[in-house]
């Protein structure tokens, strides 16, 4: 219970700062995950995204994915991913690691669609304070490589994780290349884990 408390204060007195900033336009995204373990090593999964932002009018981007979870060791699962981009009808090629060791977690991803350059990069680092509720840092950044134009975002966050379902709510302050200007926004992301379909 004193973890908690510390790491909730410690968020509240990083957030504090951050909300002075100039506050950009929040946003939300749903992801419905779902798998099937065929053996200790290796695990078939899907992930389907409605929007990149359900927040935003006239943003509606379906993205869907198939996965190839390779889990060599306990603490390590390595996954490379094909997808699709059904708003831009265009290919995704996308390769994700998770490292579990103890009370620490790492997810990170690297995404890009060849047929236009897009790019979209995410790492996350949590540590469990209880098995539904996590604290830590995350980055996400996306783009177009050719065009050179990005924008990055980092701050901290709180997953909470009950059963089927969990909530990423985060703060991040974000730099935006298109108008060169830092801004932060409030961000919250909805799991929902469907059951093995065994």
């Amino acid at each position: 219970m004193k973890k908690m408390m510390l790491a909730v204060i410690a968020f509240l007195i990083f957030y504090s700062g951050l909300v002075r900033a100039e506050l950009r336009p929040s946003r939300a995204r749903l992801l419905l995950h779902a798998g099937h373990e065929l053996n200790e090593t290796f695990k078939l999964q899907s992930d389907f995204i409605p929007s990149g932002n359900l927040m935003a009018k006239g943003q509606l981007c379906p993205m869907g994915y198939f996965i190839l979870g390779i889990q060599p060791t306990k603490w390590l699962n390595i996954a490379p991913a094909v997808g699709y981009n059904f708003g831009k009808d265009e290919m995704i090629v996308d390769t994700r690691l998770q490292l579990d060791v103890g009370p620490t977690y790492f997810w990170g991803l690297i995404d890009a669609q060849p047929k236009s350059w897009d790019a979209y990069w995410f790492a996350q680092l949590d540590y469990k304070i209880a098995k539904w509720f996590h604290v830590g840092l995350e980055e996400e950044s996306w783009g177009n490589y050719k065009k050179g134009v990005y924008s990055h975002g980092a701050g901290p966050n709180m997953l909470f994780r009950f059963g089927q379902g969990g909530i990423d709510l985060t703060v991040h302050r974000r730099w935006y290349d298109a108008d060169r200007v830092f801004g932060t926004e409030f961000f919250g992301r909805f799991h929902v884990f469907l059951p093995d379909f065994k």
